[in-house]
């Protein structure tokens, strides 16, 4: 019994040196292992709290950004629409106070009241040529000094001549380049003018009424050249030279046998419906323009087969409460005069179809 006992005690005492003092006491390598394992999870742990909050207020950070960015861009857009009002509106003031000073002849004195350079400057043909410059039609000069002051002004030098393209009862038409462009320049016979006394009055009607028009069916005027009777030119966009009249039956005048058919009805209502918009935009213009010479050989085509009404010589404005058309008389007058404009205007359409 005695021996029994001694090993039990023994026993016991190798287990209690086994187990450590004190519960918090741990063997060197498990303390590492445990350390190192927390060093690890706080690290971790570290991380993704500065991740998560780096992200959060990134994407809140852009947001304002954009919605700043949204704010400038209306700022900017509500600015641009306010100059552009403000563009437009001192246009329209300076297009009436140059009307205004064209219907009183301030403009025409005001060109002519600049002082002229030296004499010694110039030899003996040069001067001669401002002096015939000045004389002729008061329109034609107020005419001038118009497209002088809006940019459509065109010395003679600055057009260079290529073929012709085309001839009529009073001017050839050339194909030609201006300031790199590609135009077509309406070469006015200086017999025109010489032996017909209204002939600057009519060229200058002519470019008064084209220098108005802005529309895709109507011919644009380029520039002019306002030096008759030698240079009264007008320079045009250049198209492909054929008529409608061309197009419909061919190249020449109409023969009694056709040499080609016919376009087909569904392009002849296309070129019929173009020619009644851009009649439609004359008639609908403040004062009235007719054109009183609407004829398909009045009307040429572009490279895609679109239409350009041209040739105004003949056309008129027609203002609203026209001092020689007043009272009861006067309007029926006027409703007569647009009603055979009317009708001169749907025969010339219906000569398409």
């Amino acid at each position: 019994m005695s021996i029994q006992h001694k090993e039990q005690q023994i026993t016991q005492r190798k287990v209690l040196n086994s187990q450590p003092s004190s519960p918090n006491q741990r063997s060197p390598v498990v303390e590492r292992k445990s350390q190192r394992h927390d060093g690890c999870c706080r690290i971790l742990a570290m991380l993704i709290s500065v991740l998560s909050e780096t992200q959060q207020p990134s994407k809140a950070s852009l947001q304002q950004q954009v919605g700043e960015l949204r704010e400038e861009l209306q700022r900017q857009r509500e600015l641009k629409d306010t100059y552009k009002a403000r563009m437009e509106r001192m246009q329209d003031y300076v297009r009436f106070c140059l009307d205004i000073a064209q219907q009183n002849g301030f403009l025409h004195h005001i060109s002519n009241n600049q002082q002229p350079p030296h004499p010694t400057e110039f030899n003996h043909e040069t001067t001669s040529k401002p002096v015939d410059r000045m004389t002729g039609d008061p329109q034609l000069a107020g005419i001038r000094d118009q497209a002088k002051i809006n940019g459509w002004f065109i010395e003679p030098h600055e057009i260079e001549f290529n073929e012709k393209i085309g001839q009529g009862t009073t001017a050839d038409i050339y194909r030609a380049t201006w300031r790199g462009l590609d135009v077509a320049v309406k070469c006015i016979y200086p017999t025109y003018f010489q032996l017909n006394e209204s002939g600057e009055e009519f060229f200058a009607h002519e470019l008064d009424t084209l220098s108005r028009q802005r529309h895709p069916y109507v011919l644009r005027l380029m520039g002019a050249c306002l030096l008759p009777p030698e240079n009264g030119w007008v320079v045009t966009e250049l198209l492909s030279g054929k008529t409608l009249t061309e197009w419909l039956h061919g190249h020449k005048e109409r023969q009694r046998e056709r040499s080609i058919p016919l376009p087909p009805l569904k392009e002849r209502l296309k070129k019929a419906l173009e020619v009644a918009q851009a009649v439609q935009y004359l008639h609908e213009q403040k004062p009235m323009v007719v054109h009183r010479d609407l004829k398909p050989s009045n009307v040429l085509l572009d490279d895609c087969s679109h239409v350009r009404v041209a040739d105004f010589g003949h056309a008129r404005f027609l203002p609203e409460g026209e001092a020689a058309l007043t009272g009861e008389i006067g309007k029926n007058l006027m409703s007569t005069y647009l009603h055979e404009v009317m009708k001169d205007c749907i025969l010339s359409i219906k000569v398409i179809i």
